[in-house]
């Protein structure tokens, strides 16, 4: 009677191939959707909220199957619906993780580009114009800010009026942006 109830169990657990190759098509499918999404959210958008949305929808979606699998049939069978997650959860990881550095690439680049300035205020005693006078005395090139595959939001941005020069890029598109004014020698945020 127990080999009976054993052998009726091994079978419940045990899967057809056919489903398994179901679930390793969800698995592909998965990692698919979570690749095209870091780049859209780190390097096209540079925001990290379709990775954070994703990662709540898959959280309310699939954890509560993964946990139902899990009591109900073990943890073979709860297992593709936990690795989703975990994935989504590593792609947001992943996708907040590069918009930190590049906003560190950012700030350290501004600083570079912000003492490019300063030298070149003490030689000609006014401020540039425009960032393109700092190369090549004072700078090899205009750097751009961060990496992202929009120009717009990976570039540096100086806006000189008289009285009023500012250093400014986009931290969070499409407008949160960091700025540096060098009559006040002050950092702030616009919009």
């Amino acid at each position: 009677m127990r080999k009976t109830l054993a052998l009726v169990a091994v079978k419940k657990r045990s899967e057809s191939p056919g489903r398994v190759q179901a679930r390793l098509g969800g698995l592909r499918t998965s990692l698919v959707i979570a690749a095209v999404l870091y780049v859209l959210d780190a390097l096209v958008l540079d925001q990290g909220v379709l990775a954070i949305l994703a990662v709540l929808i898959v959280a309310v979606i699939r954890l509560p199957r993964a946990v139902l699998a899990l009591v109900r049939a073990g943890w073979a069978a709860a297992r593709s619906h936990a690795l989703t997650v975990l994935i989504y959860v590593l792609m947001a990881v992943s996708v907040l993780g590069t918009k930190y550095v590049n906003d560190r690439i950012a700030r350290d680049r501004a600083d570079v580009v912000i003492a490019a300035v300063r030298q070149f205020e003490l030689r000609h005693g006014r401020l540039p114009d425009r960032l393109e006078e700092l190369a090549p005395n004072f700078l090899p090139s205009v750097p751009r800010a961060k990496y992202t595959l929009v120009a717009v939001f990976n570039s540096f941005t100086y806006d000189a009026t008289p009285g009023r020069h500012v250093l400014m890029w986009t931290a969070l598109p499409p407008f949160g942006r960091v700025t540096y004014n060098f009559e006040q020698g002050r950092w702030g945020h616009l919009d």
